[in-house]
């Protein structure tokens, strides 16, 4: 186990796992306060490298294989409010290549994306309308004659 730095009488950054030359090597869980981030799965040369899980204090979840330290290819990202994304990633929050982003209504976007979460993302694709949309015939309209 490896603490580090204080943060509000705690430690802001706390490793727990397998440690090889005085680095972080095989499975280990960091759970870092300052950046509202926390990290399971394989380490190589101190570096998040192999399967694992980030999960950020502002309720994004990912998984996938982590290249010196960044989410790279085939992966998962879901949001806090159920927006799910399987695709290619070239780091945290920055998808690139192909996937699907299926949206918290059930709206889908099936294509090809590049960009961040935070700067926006330039799709190239087909958009599918969630099946599950309420019925029209269900709705009231202004003027509609309602039968018995």
């Amino acid at each position: 186990m490896y603490q580090s730095g204080h943060y509000k009488s705690t430690y802001a950054s706390v490793y727990i796992g397998e440690w090889l030359n005085n680095l972080p090597q095989g499975y280990g869980v960091q759970d870092d306060v300052l950046k509202g981030e926390k990290y399971m799965g394989m380490w190589v040369h101190g570096h998040r490298q192999g399967s694992g899980v980030l999960v950020t204090l502002d309720g994004m979840y990912f998984e996938g294989n982590f290249l010196q330290s960044k989410l790279v290819g085939f992966g998962l990202m879901v949001s806090d409010d159920n927006t799910l994304y399987e695709g290619s990633f070239t780091d945290i929050t920055h998808l690139s290549g192909k996937g699907t982003l299926t949206l918290s209504s059930g709206d889908k976007l099936d294509g090809t994306f590049s960009g961040t979460l935070e700067e926006g993302l330039k799709v190239s694709g087909t958009f599918i309308k969630s099946a599950t949309c309420p019925d029209l015939d269900q709705r009231s309209h202004p003027g509609a004659v309602k039968s018995k």
